[in-house]
């Protein structure tokens, strides 16, 4: 699978990816991921801008909605109790100077830079969207 980021104006980045079992192409949008445009291999990427262009009007209409649910997110803090299906999340500072995430049985410990509030979009954005 190949991908390409490419800024469309007035909307913004949209990802194209481009797929071996794509027969069509598909445009969603979704909360911290943004725009994706999943397309056929032998589509070239200027025709899929082109749909992405005769599509604008349903994406600006829902891009709204979108950075919506995106305000409304969690907000995580080292206080926070947050419990997944056999795992309970674990949000702590430590001197090293970088993100770290572990898997133990029974938690996700999460571990960010001291010198780092917990709370900046970066931090919780980096939490939200890191996969284990």
């Amino acid at each position: 699978m190949t991908e390409k980021i490419i800024p469309v104006d007035g909307i913004g980045p949209v990802r194209f990816k481009k797929n071996k079992r794509s027969k069509a192409v598909t445009i969603s949008i979704r909360p911290l991921k943004g725009i994706t445009v999943n397309m056929p291999l032998f589509l070239p990427y200027w025709e899929a801008q082109r749909i992405v262009e005769l599509r604008r009007e349903w994406i600006e209409k829902n891009l709204p909605k979108i950075k919506q649910l995106e305000n409304k997110s969690t907000i995580f803090s080292e206080t926070s109790v947050f419990k997944t299906r056999n795992r309970i999340l674990s949000i702590k500072s430590h001197n090293s100077e970088k993100f770290t995430a572990q898997l133990t049985p029974n938690t996700i410990e999460l571990n960010y830079p001291r010198e780092h509030s917990v709370s900046k979009k970066n931090i919780q954005d980096l939490m939200k969207t890191k996969k284990f």
